[in-house]
């Protein structure tokens, strides 16, 4: 197995646009979440990437959540 020279960061920004809010309603709060991802090649048909994600304000609430998964890729 060797890592990829392939590394990515991203970040997202999610809001509501206050014309959707119901009247007497207080303001969402904007989510936030970034993404830190790298790709492994364990074998010769098969990729893996690992995925860590970080949330703020998820659901437009005061909460903050992180996430583990991976993305995996059968090349023939």
């Amino acid at each position: 197995m060797h890592i990829h020279n392939t590394m990515s960061v991203g970040y997202v920004r999610n809001s509501l646009s206050p014309q959707f809010i119901p009247p007497g309603t207080p303001a969402w709060k904007t989510e936030h979440g970034v993404e830190f991802n790298t790709l492994l090649d364990p074998l010769p048909m098969l990729l893996i990437q690992p995925v860590i994600q970080y949330y703020a304000n998820v659901g437009a609430r005061a909460q903050r959540a992180v996430v583990f998964g991976f993305r995996t890729k059968v090349e023939f």
